[in-house]
């Protein structure tokens, strides 16, 4: 490709910038890494994609919800970047932060799972025996599992 930047190079001055500008944040951020060893970035998006479906089916978007949904968002900003034909950099960025939150995520779901267990397992004994078909009933203690997940995210363990 005549005078198109190598991947590598535009993924590292990406990653400068986008940790400069979350340096300062608190426990909410994550530590970027390059995304893959992959130069095409339809590939890296795809990939990320089904690593994305893989942690739905482990119920990582139930044990971390915020950090899931951080890194969804992130997931589609950089799909929609590519397909308008943003800056290569803007979308290996929302890649990179993409993973980064999805590790967390898994991080904090493996957390949940240690913290939670009586509740995970009460909640997967409920589902089994048909609570989901009590809707109104079922939603309310789903919010409430939700909110002891949100707590552990939040290293909120009280």
């Amino acid at each position: 490709m005549p005078n198109r930047p190598h991947i590598t190079t535009v993924l590292s001055l990406s990653l400068l910038i986008l940790l400069g500008a979350i340096g300062g944040c608190t426990s909410q951020s994550v530590t970027l890494q390059p995304p893959g060893d992959s130069d095409d970035p339809l590939e890296m998006i795809n990939g990320l994609g089904n690593e994305l479906s893989e942690a739905r089916g482990q119920e990582v978007h139930i044990l971390s919800p915020e950090w899931f949904e951080k890194a969804q968002k992130s997931y589609i900003d950089a799909k929609q970047g590519l397909e308008s034909g943003k800056a290569l950099s803007a979308v290996i960025n929302h890649i990179a932060t993409a993973e980064a939150q999805l590790q967390r995520a898994r991080t904090v779901s493996d957390l949940s799972r240690d913290t939670l267990a009586d509740a995970i397992e009460a909640r997967t004994m409920a589902r089994k025996a048909g609570a989901t078909s009590f809707s109104k009933d079922y939603a309310k203690v789903e919010n409430t599992f939700l909110d002891l997940t949100r707590a552990v995210e939040k290293n909120k363990l009280k």
